[in-house]
Formats: structure tokens, sequence, C-alpha cells
């Protein structure tokens, strides 16, 4: 590093920058949403910032939800030469998309539904009032449905504020359901929950307590012996009690394991349909 600037070596991958995104639609989301910056030297994962979405905005604003939810979709829209990794699902099971296809259901959804209750409640109706899970959330073992109880108003909000407004002015490409393009910022679908229950690490990490904080330690000492985390993200990842900061950074990292697969002709090309309608989480 010279006066402060990282240089960059030749990487074999095809983007060099990497955001992970822990999402929230909750009434605090300013508070709730983090993101975590990760840049690629010489082939490896360097985690070198983490921050708030309410550190862009004053304290007036910071209770404007759908304006936290803006600046994120702005915020994602201007990097065009980044990745994203978003917390969110992307979808919903096919039973409840009465046919039509993951674009037109998407670029609809916020026609569809007045607020998070009326989605949830649609859903509910149209399965029966069971659970069911996309295809993904089975394969990568996905803790609910992406309408349940805990989940609900997340892949609302995310789908209205983030999802459906970037498609609708192309200015993404999420793969697998659409192709890559240079001049986008590319967005894909990630779950910190499924990316540790992959490393066995899905353990109790969200709280206050002492235990907790050791099990916040635990899972940055694992990715800090894998990837570079810096000495800022390692302090926020495990300060924040919430575990928000840390969801951010297995965000990341989840994100910059997916750049080979989503970058893969083959991959793309053969995937199953199914994912292509409902969503597919990169884990």
């Amino acid at each position: 590093m010279e006066d402060g600037i990282i240089k960059l070596q030749m990487s074999n991958k095809p983007r060099t920058k990497v955001y992970g995104v822990d999402f929230s639609g909750a009434k605090n989301a300013c508070k709730k949403i983090w993101i975590s910056e990760g840049i690629i030297q010489d082939n490896n994962l360097l985690i070198n910032n983490c921050w708030q979405i309410s550190d862009f905005l004053d304290n007036k604003q910071k209770k404007n939800r759908y304006l936290c939810h803006t600046v994120l979709k702005d915020f994602i829209a201007e990097n065009v030469n980044a990745v994203f990794g978003l917390d969110v699902p992307f979808g919903v099971p096919e039973t409840i998309m009465d046919g039509y296809d993951w674009e037109y259901y998407t670029k609809n959804f916020a026609y569809m539904f007045n607020n998070p209750e009326d989605f949830r409640n649609s859903c509910l109706r149209k399965t029966r009032f069971k659970e069911l899970k996309r295809y993904t959330d089975i394969d990568k073992k996905a803790p609910f449905c992406v309408y349940n109880l805990r989940l609900y108003r997340q892949t609302f909000y995310g789908i209205r504020d983030i999802i459906h407004p970037l498609i609708k002015e192309n200015q993404v490409s999420i793969p697998p359901m659409e192709t890559l393009e240079n001049e986008k910022s590319w967005l894909i679908e990630i779950c910190p929950a499924c990316t540790l229950k992959q490393k066995q690490l899905y353990i109790p990490y969200k709280g206050k307590t002492e235990k907790e904080q050791k099990s916040r330690m635990r899972i940055v000492e694992y990715f800090n012996s894998r990837f570079n985390l810096s000495l800022k993200v390692k302090e926020s990842a495990v300060e924040d009690k919430e575990g928000d900061a840390l969801d951010s950074v297995i965000a990341t990292i989840a994100t910059y394991n997916a750049l080979d697969k989503i970058s893969n002709s083959c991959f793309m090309k053969n995937i199953p349909d199914i994912y292509k309608k409902e969503g597919y989480t990169f884990a």
C-alpha cells in the first residue's frame, strides 16, 4: 500500500470489488442494514471496510425506512464494476407465482401487494396456509421460507424497494435469472445462515451474552484464517451484538466465492430452470 492506495494485482476473477449487504425490512432498517466491502488482491479476498447504511444519512433521515432502502438501491446501481451479495430472497415458490416468470413477477411485485402483510397473507392463501420453501431454500438449508413470520418483511421490502426498481430501470444483472452484462452492477442472492451451515459454524452468535460474543469471535477467526479481514472489520463484526455487521462480512465472502460460478457459462447454461424462476441462493 502506497499513499493510502491499495494496489491491485492481476486477478483471474471477473471483478475485483465485492460487497456483502445484510438487509433489513424492519422499522429501524437504517440501523440494521450493514455493508462490507471486499477487494480481490492476488486472487484472495481482503475485506477492508464495514459500515451501516445510516452513515450516509443525517439523524432525521435515519428514521425513514424507504429512504434508507433508496440509498442502498442507488449505491448498488452506481457501482457498476462491483458484484453485490444481498441477504434477501429474490423470489417466491413457483406455486405462488400464478404461472408468471421471475421477471414479470418481480417487475409487477410492487403493484400486486400493498404491504408486507398483504404479501404474506396472499402467500398463505395460495399454499393453503402451508409454509413452502423454494428449491434453493431446501438445497441450501435455509432456516425459513420466504414468507415466514420472521422473514416476510425482509422479502417484501427487499423485492419492492431494491430488486424491483433495479431491474425496472435495467441497472443490474441478476444471475441466474439474467445474463451478466459488463456495464451493469451484478447482484446475487446470498444467505449468511446457509453459508455458516455449510461451514458447520451455525451456532448462536446474535446477542449480548459473553457466550454469543465468543461465538462471533470464533466465526471471525475462522474466516480471517482463510481470507484477510481488516482490524476495523473484525472489531465491528465482534462488537455488533445483533450480528448484522458479521452477517455482512459473511455475505461478502459468499459473494466472493460465487464469482467463479456466475462467470462460468456452463454453470449458467445448465442450471435447472426452476432456479431461474424462483431464485438461487449462492452460499
